[in-house]
């Protein structure tokens, strides 16, 4: 590969990895008041997207070691904000689900998250955006075949 191609891909995967970590740090911020970590709120808006989740599949959602996530779930299970149950086609695993307790805080959370999406991508058109959610796709295609591969 020339430079100048290998400089485009390395500049946007940078871009790419500082852009989330920043995305994510400011939503961190804007979440203090609601007295939860990174990690807790993370977990809390990925099971109220995937209400029923394996926690296998959770910490692979939020980017955790299984034992960190397990953790985190004693913690909220504790507060009356999430419950494991027994998955019904895997009796060695279990699922996690959001309690009436929770529901209102995940949607104070969604709501936060909302107004930020919003004011980071003012002035950026719809067209712009799907074509970066295409891209984004194509590579989140690619490590999935790699994964795969490496099996």
């Amino acid at each position: 590969m020339d430079r100048p191609a290998r400089d485009i891909r390395e500049t946007f995967t940078v871009s790419l990895v500082q852009l989330a970590r920043r995305w994510r740090w400011r939503l961190d911020s804007r979440l203090q008041d609601l007295g939860l970590t990174q990690a807790r709120w993370a977990a809390l808006l990925q099971i109220q997207r995937r209400e029923g989740v394996s926690q296998r599949q959770l910490a692979e959602f939020i980017g955790i070691e299984g034992p960190t996530l397990v953790h985190i779930l004693n913690s909220l299970e504790r507060q009356n904000m999430i419950e494991r149950r027994p998955d019904t086609r895997d009796r060695r695993a279990k699922t996690v689900h959001l309690t009436d307790t929770a529901r209102p805080l995940v949607g104070r959370i969604e709501e936060i998250a909302h107004g930020l999406r919003l004011e980071l991508t003012e002035g950026i058109d719809d067209e712009e955006l799907a074509t970066c959610v295409r891209v984004f796709r194509k590579i989140d295609q690619r490590l999935t075949e790699l994964a795969e591969a490496s099996r």
